[in-house]
């Protein structure tokens, strides 16, 4: 890292672990993906963390396999540096905020498409930020499944039109 970026640094530090409590406060079953072992508050939360840290910081997604289950984080841009950052590294007996150079935090990484999220995630994501307490987050979220929605009406009508 340079050394602007070193300067900058502390500061967005500080700006994920106030994001991360906040968050944490806010976990709860209807927030977490089904299925995921309850080994810390935070398990399951991963994706609809991740998306609101997307919203709220402008980070990017990525993912990796963490013991045989996906798990998704955030990569962010400080300077021309890029940093993996996972708020929820503890549902795997990690500390709770990791950092890490782009693609050294989790073997495997790999870059997420926003598009790739599933609608039932963004709506997770956008109880999850409500609870938090972070209502511009959750309005830029329910913007963002609210258009889907609009695109798959307007996509299942034209294939009804095409085929009725």
């Amino acid at each position: 890292m340079r050394l602007l970026e070193r300067a900058l640094w502390p500061a967005y530090k500080w700006r994920l672990r106030r994001l991360r409590r906040r968050l944490e406060g806010a976990f709860a079953n209807d927030t977490s993906a089904p299925g995921f072992p309850c080994t810390s508050p935070s398990s399951g939360q991963c994706a609809a963390v991740s998306t609101v840290l997307h919203f709220a910081l402008g980070a990017e997604y990525a993912s990796a396999q963490i013991d045989g289950l996906s798990h998704w984080f955030n990569r962010v841009h400080v300077g021309s540096s890029s940093l993996d950052v996972d708020l929820t590294g503890d549902q795997f007996g990690r500390p709770a905020i990791q950092q890490a150079l782009s693609g050294t935090l989790y073997e495997g990484t790999r870059h997420r498409n926003p598009h790739e999220l599933r609608a039932e995630t963004l709506e997770r994501a956008a109880k999850l930020a409500d609870r938090a307490g972070l209502k511009r987050v959750r309005d830029k979220i329910m913007e963002e499944l609210n258009s889907r929605r609009a695109s798959e009406e307007v996509h299942s009508i034209g294939i009804a039109s095409r085929t009725g």
